[in-house]
């Protein structure tokens, strides 16, 4: 028992800080460690009342041993050990039909609309087999669950060229949740297993998911040369089930928390908001995931022009905060970035330097860059149905703003 009191995160913190054997030793494992060595002191205990000791361990032994071979099989069954597949760690639904109720998000004929995945893990309606002309990469702003098929921006976008004589095939690779941590993966998981796939652009619409990752994430080994240690965590985590069962619970709960699950705070009002950020040096909060942040961009642009397409990057911005006379007003609610409290005008400042790296690293790579943040004016009553995701309506503007930026293309 005493090993737990010793043996956690915060006494080895103090013991050994900024350790590099403790940085791979995630929280949850120590947690699982504590909890394990209490129970046995816990049973240890209450067995030395009543037999031996020696009886005891073996019990514990043997129940150990049992939930051990348990834990094995769950991972031969469910993991990626065996199977060189990894589309189950980036959450790509494939040949998929679902039927969701969004009569309490916005108002709608349809209470309930139809969300078709095929068996690519795409939305949208194309030639197979013929090369596609724009295929969109993104989060849930860009897969758009709540959207009926036919109704999404990239629905609007192939209509637009439609209507004005062009056959642009706009397919939507979007996945519910995704940074651009997973549109790295896509590219080396995903696309290559889509036999004869050929994009002549990719369309990266990215931001807000970044901004709510947080800083010195193990996974930017993908930007540069890590200790062996950290790599073999990686490749654990990657294909570990009860990792994924783990991340996939524990980023809902993050999501909820950062209001950009959703339906979250879908209910809006300017009521109570602030002009006064609490930050005074932004760009000092934001330096270090700005660095990595654009490394990953790099990474992006390369692996488009791999495949032989041009990348495009557009810019994104959410419902929490505006500009009235040349002045910044947001959501009064207190938050905290890496423990720093920041408000919705804080946010918009923060999120405006990711969309100015996002335009440095475009323009630096020869990429198309729409700056849509700063360029289309949303409706905050009509155009979302939460702080973060559009409506119909929405998508429509949406769809015909991106239009009139890359008809010239084609």
């Amino acid at each position: 028992m005493l090993l737990g009191l010793i043996l956690n995160k915060w006494v080895l913190d103090v013991i050994f800080p900024n350790s590099i054997i403790l940085s791979l030793i995630s929280t949850s494992v120590l947690r699982g460690f504590n909890i394990f060595v209490l129970l046995v002191g816990f049973s240890l205990i209450v067995f030395r009342k009543n037999q031996s000791f020696a009886s005891a361990i073996k019990v514990i032994g043997v129940n150990v041993c049992i939930l051990l071979v348990g834990l094995i099989a769950i991972e031969l069954l469910f993991g990626d050990w065996i199977s060189p597949s990894r589309l189950n760690r980036l959450n790509i639904i494939k040949n998929s039909t679902f039927y969701f109720d969004i009569s309490g998000l916005y108002p709608s004929p349809q209470k309930i609309i139809k969300f078709t995945k095929d068996s690519s893990g795409f939305r949208g309606t194309y030639v197979k087999g013929r090369n596609i002309d724009i295929l969109t990469i993104g989060g849930s702003t860009t897969d758009q669950r709540y959207i009926a098929d036919g109704a999404t921006w990239q629905d609007v976008l192939h209509d637009e060229f439609r209507k004005n004589g062009k056959d642009v095939y706009v397919v939507n690779a979007g996945v519910d949740g995704q940074t651009s941590y997973g549109n790295i993966k896509n590219f080396e998981w995903w696309f290559p297993s889509i036999s004869g796939l050929k994009v002549r652009y990719f369309l990266f619409y990215l931001g807000l998911n970044d901004f709510y990752r947080g800083e010195k994430n193990i996974y930017d080994d993908i930007i540069g040369r890590h200790h062996r240690l950290v790599r073999i965590k990686i490749a654990i985590k990657n294909q570990s089930a009860l990792y994924y069962l783990y991340r996939t619970f524990f980023g809902i709960l993050k999501v909820n928390a950062s209001s950009i699950g959703h339906g979250t705070d879908k209910d809006f009002s300017t009521e109570g908001w602030t002009d006064k950020p609490l930050i005074k040096d932004h760009y000092a909060v934001m330096k270090t995931k700005l660095k990595s942040y654009g490394k990953r961009l790099e990474i992006l642009c390369q692996q488009a022009r791999t495949l032989g397409a041009r990348p495009i990057f557009v810019t994104q911005t959410k419902r929490s905060f505006s500009i009235t006379d040349n002045k910044v007003r947001g959501i009064n609610k207190v938050n905290k970035y890496n423990g720093i409290p920041y408000n919705s005008v804080d946010e918009y400042y923060m999120i405006s330097l990711m969309n100015q790296k996002l335009m440095e690293v475009c323009k630096k790579n020869n990429g198309v860059c729409i700056d849509l943040a700063s360029e289309l004016v949303f409706d905050p009553i009509t155009d979302y149905y939460d702080l973060t995701h559009n409506t119909p309506v929405g998508t429509k503007k949406i769809g015909k703003f991106l239009y009139e930026k890359l008809s010239p293309l084609f």
